[in-house]
C-alpha cells in the first residue's frame, strides 16, 4: 500500500496532501507548499477515503489533469473524502472533479484555455490571505469550465503556430496568424521544431515571416543541426512572464547577484529547479561546423529532396501528396493506400531503408525524411532505384 512508506505522522505537525490526477504540475504544487515550511506528499487519486484519513492530513490539494473530467475512463477520488471534513483545494481538473461529485455540472468550452492571464484579488480571505490586491500573473490549461447560468465571453490568449509539420511539413503563415493574436493581447507561439534548422541558410528565412510578432520559439538542433538528442532552443521577446510564474526564491536561493539583475537564472524559465548542460554539445556543433559547414549540410538535404520530388512528380505510377517542404517529401502510389502500404513494406523489408508514413487527406502516405547526419545524395539515388524496383515488380 502507498501509505506504508509515508513519514510517520507524529513527526509531521502539518501535512498537506497532493492528489494526483496525472497533472504534470503536481511536483511544482508539492514544492511550492514545502516552500512555506508545510510538509507536503503526492499520492495517487486511486486511494480510498480511509487510506487518506490514514494520512491525518491538515489539507487536501486535488491537482490538474491531462483529461476532461467527462471523458471515459477519466480519473477520480473516493467521494467518501468530502465526509472526511479536511479542507480541500481543487486546481483546474480537481476542481472540476470537486463540482462534478458534488452535484454540480461541468460542460466543455469551444475553445481551450492555456496561457498566462491575470487573477484579482478584491478581497484576500483567509486563502488569498498572504497576497496583495490587485492583479497576479497566474496560468490557465484545461478545457472545461464550470457552467454557470450565465453567458460567458470568451477570449483568445495563446496561440500556436507550427513551421514545419512533422507529418506533411506543414507551414502555417505566422505572420497573417500574428496580426490577428495581437489584436486580442494573445501570447503567440511559434513552434519549428525540425524545420527551423533550415533558417541558418539565408534562402529559407522567408518561412519565418512574422516572427517578430511571437512571443516566444523554439525549434530543435537535435532534429537537423548536427547535434545529439536531445537539444532544444527555446526563445522569448520578455522573459518576464516566465520569471514570474516559474520563479521560486527560498532562502538558499538568494544571492546578490540574483537580487541585482547581473545573471539569468534558467532556474525560472522552467518547473524543474535542475538542469543538464545541453547548450554545451550545441556549441561544440558550432565550433565544430561553424556556420557554412552546417549551411552546406543542409542546402545539400534540401537539394537532394529537390531531386527525389521530380522524380515523383514525373514517375507513371506515384504522385506527390502535398508540395514538398524543404527535406521532407511526402508522396502515394496512384492506385491507391494498399498499394501504397504495400510499397513501404516493401521497401523496409529490405533493410536498406527506414520509411515512415502518415496520413493526408484521408490518404495513405509514404514520408521521405532526409536530415540525417550521414544521408548524402547518394543514398537518394538508391532510395529512388530501389522504389522503382518494387513498383515495377
Amino acid at each position: 500500500m502507498a501509505t506504508k512508506s509515508r513519514i510517520k505522522n507524529d513527526w509531521v505537525k502539518e501535512r498537506i496532501l497532493v492528489v494526483d490526477f496525472g497533472a504534470q504540475y503536481a511536483q511544482l504544487i508539492a514544492r511550492r507548499v514545502r516552500e512555506n515550511n508545510v510538509y507536503s506528499e503526492i499520492v495517487p487519486h486511486s486511494l480510498s477515503a480511509k487510506e487518506i484519513s490514514d494520512y491525518q492530513p491538515t489539507g487536501i490539494i486535488f491537482s490538474g489533469g491531462p483529461t476532461s473530467v467527462n471523458a471515459e475512463g477519466a480519473p477520480q477520488i473516493d467521494p467518501g473524502i468530502y465526509e472526511l471534513g479536511i479542507p480541500i483545494l481543487g486546481i483546474c481538473y480537481g476542481a472540476q472533479l470537486m463540482a462534478l461529485q458534488c452535484g454540480g455540472k461541468v460542460d466543455r468550452n469551444e475553445q481551450g484555455e492555456y496561457g498566462r492571464t491575470e487573477m484579482t484579488v478584491s478581497s484576500p480571505g483567509l486563502l488569498l490571505a498572504d497576497l496583495d490586491t490587485g492583479a497576479h500573473p497566474v496560468w490557465m490549461s484545461h478545457f472545461d469550465a464550470i457552467k454557470e447560468d450565465s453567458e460567458a465571453g470568451y477570449t483568445p490568449f495563446f496561440v500556436m503556430t507550427t513551421v514545419g509539420t512533422t507529418s506533411s511539413g506543414a507551414v502555417d503563415n505566422v505572420e497573417e496568424i500574428a496580426k490577428i493574436a495581437t489584436q486580442f493581447g494573445a501570447w503567440i507561439h511559434v513552434d519549428a521544431a525540425w524545420a527551423g534548422s533550415a533558417t541558418i541558410c539565408p534562402e529559407f528565412r522567408g518561412i519565418l515571416n512574422g516572427l517578430e510578432l511571437a512571443d516566444s520559439y523554439a525549434f530543435n538542433p537535435h532534429k537537423w543541426m548536427l547535434t545529439n538528442f536531445d537539444c532544444s532552443a527555446f526563445f522569448v521577446a520578455d522573459a518576464q512572464p516566465l520569471n514570474e510564474t516559474l520563479s521560486i526564491v527560498p532562502e538558499y536561493l538568494r544571492n546578490s547577484a540574483s537580487e541585482a539583475g547581473e545573471v539569468i537564472d534558467y532556474r525560472d524559465w522552467q518547473v524543474p529547479l535542475g538542469r543538464r548542460f545541453r547548450a554545451l554539445k550545441l556549441w561544440f556543433v558550432l565550433r565544430s561546423y561553424g556556420a557554412e559547414g552546417i549551411r552546406t549540410y543542409i542546402r545539400s538535404h534540401v537539394q537532394a529532396a529537390e531531386w527525389f520530388t521530380e522524380q515523383i512528380r514525373n514517375h507513371p505510377k506515384l504522385e506527390l501528396s502535398v508540395e514538398p517542404t524543404l527535406s521532407l517529401v511526402c508522396f502515394q502510389h496512384v492506385d491507391g493506400d494498399k498499394a501504397s502500404e504495400q510499397l513501404l513494406r516493401s521497401l523496409n523489408d529490405t533493410k536498406k531503408v527506414l520509411l515512415t508514413h502518415t496520413r493526408l487527406n484521408d490518404n495513405y502516405v509514404l514520408r521521405v525524411a532526409i536530415g540525417s547526419t550521414y544521408t548524402t545524395f547518394e543514398h537518394v539515388e538508391a532510395l529512388m532505384q530501389l522504389i522503382n524496383d518494387k513498383v515495377q515488380n
